[in-house]
């Protein structure tokens, strides 16, 4: 029992460790959302919420996969789920953005014609069909899960990794809330 109980304490402060660094990393703020995402992915969906993306387990399924098709043309910037067994199940899609992007903000560059990043992941879990229950919305700070099934699609929880002082902080995101 003892024994147990320090593994998940040094687990627990190892997770606040990587928390800590990610909130303080001055990377974050120097460069694109594309030369971020992936490693940003396998740290905090892997490590910290201990979810399995495509390399980090040997076992099926895994639940992170990026770059999902939601649609004609249309990727995601990853998608929770259960994959590698056959048919995947999308549960959850994500969009992503650079570091400081206002998520409440119109975009007018490329293909979004003024619609707002937490417009575009309705958007791509709509293209997931009726099983996409949840919409993250990020910009490598602040994490915003939405609840895309309502009609009005409601904030369900928010966290800026800058604020995580505890253990239990980061437990809402984890793979235990997927269904």
């Amino acid at each position: 029992m003892r024994a147990r109980r320090a593994a998940r304490e040094r687990c627990s402060a190892d997770k606040l460790a990587l928390l800590r660094r990610l909130a303080q990393s001055t990377l974050l703020g120097g460069l694109p959302e594309t030369r971020v995402e992936q490693s940003w992915n396998e740290q905090v969906f892997a490590k910290l919420l201990d979810y399995r993306t495509l390399l980090s387990h040997s076992a099926l399924p895994f639940h992170v996969l990026p770059k999902n098709a939601a649609g004609a043309r249309r990727f995601d910037d990853f998608s929770l789920g259960f994959f590698g067994l056959g048919e995947h199940t999308v549960l959850g899609t994500a969009e992503l953005k650079s570091p400081g992007t206002d998520l409440d903000a119109p975009q007018w560059t490329g293909n979004y014609k003024g619609t707002t990043p937490v417009e575009q992941a309705l958007s791509a879990a709509r293209g997931h069909g009726a099983a996409c229950r949840w919409v993250l919305v990020s910009n490598f700070r602040e994490l915003r899960l939405y609840d895309a099934r309502s009609p009005d699609a409601p904030l369900a929880t928010v966290a800026d990794l800058r604020d995580v002082r505890n253990p239990g902080s980061s437990s809402e995101l984890g793979p235990n809330d997927l269904g």
